[in-house]
């Protein structure tokens, strides 16, 4: 009996303590609604806190972020600025050495023009020079000729026949002479007016050609000053240069073309001193006749034939 009575005496003290707490901190539906509400507002403003520290965050990037596009942009502008200072710097090199070039060019061409137009002058002297001594050689060898006649003619016929004789020969190689020298002179003439045509001609092409460079030039360095973007400054230098060497080439093809003027030049002299030798040698041929005829058809000797027998060429 006393266990039992301490067992239920053990339990009512476990029971006591058990619900003590719950009797103690009951509360009332107010009581618990306020709690819930005060734990759904705490746990709405950690939501807002955290949603509002997210979006600083994300500002903070997108603020850093421009930040460093600006940084790249200000880069790039320091770094275009750069490119565009030693392209500026390099093209003005290089365009000093453009009218060095063209200057040197221009010199070379001159030097050129001047030894061919030496080397022509010195064909031609060489050549007047070599026809003056056949001329000379005739000149000696004709006296000789008439006097060998003279002595051979007993009559007053013969010599009179050999005087006219004389007469025609002198004159026919006077006609003969008067002739060629025309022929040369007017073909040496005719050259000389086509190569100073074509020198006025490469002269002009030459200026303008460097008139066009030097604007050119002049347009790069003024958009290079003026900030212009550098590979529209190049390309609309190149673009201007091809369109002066264009104009220069073609201007110098349709210029040089004085190949078959020339040769037309050579053809009419040609023609003329083989007239002139033609005449020449139907003259003497008349006039051998009539001196053979006075002779007795004895063969006499020919006057000048060999003193032109080559053709001067045209330079």
């Amino acid at each position: 009996m006393m266990k039992t009575a301490y067992k239920i005496t053990t339990l009512s003290i476990i029971s006591v303590l058990v619900l003590t707490p719950f009797v103690t901190f009951a509360q009332s539906p107010e009581e618990r609604q306020a709690e819930r509400q005060s734990r759904m507002e705490e746990r709405q403003a950690n939501r807002d806190q955290k949603i509002e520290e997210r979006q600083e965050n994300r500002e903070a990037r997108m603020a850093d972020r421009e930040q460093k596009m600006e940084e790249l942009k200000e880069k790039r502008e320091e770094h275009k600025e750069e490119r565009q200072a030693k392209f500026c710097e390099r093209f003005t090199e290089h365009a000093a050495k453009i009218g060095e070039r063209m200057d040197s060019q221009s010199e070379k061409f001159t030097e050129r023009k001047e030894k061919r137009s030496t080397n022509v002058d010195e064909r031609r002297t060489k050549r007047t020079e070599n026809l003056d001594e056949k001329r000379g050689e005739g000149a000696e060898r004709r006296p000789a000729m008439y006097a060998r006649l003279l002595e051979r003619a007993d009559t007053d016929a013969e010599k009179a026949a050999v005087e006219q004789f004389k007469e025609t020969s002198e004159a026919a190689v006077a006609t003969r002479q008067a002739s060629v020298d025309k022929a040369i002179t007017d073909f040496r003439t005719g050259v000389d007016a086509l190569i100073a045509s074509r020198k006025d001609g490469f002269g002009t092409a030459r200026d303008s050609f460097k008139s066009k460079v030097d604007a050119a030039v002049s347009e790069a360095k003024s958009q290079c000053e003026g900030g212009t973007d550098v590979a529209t400054v190049r390309s609309d230098f190149m673009a201007s240069m091809e369109a002066a060497r264009k104009t220069l080439q073609d201007t110098r093809q349709n210029t040089d073309k004085i190949g078959d003027n020339i040769k037309a030049l050579a053809e009419t002299r040609n023609a003329t001193i083989k007239a002139a030798k033609e005449k020449f040698r139907t003259t003497m041929q008349a006039a051998r006749k009539t001196l053979k005829t006075a002779f007795g058809e004895e063969e006499t000797e020919e006057a000048g034939d060999s003193e032109e027998s080559t053709t001067e060429s045209a330079q």
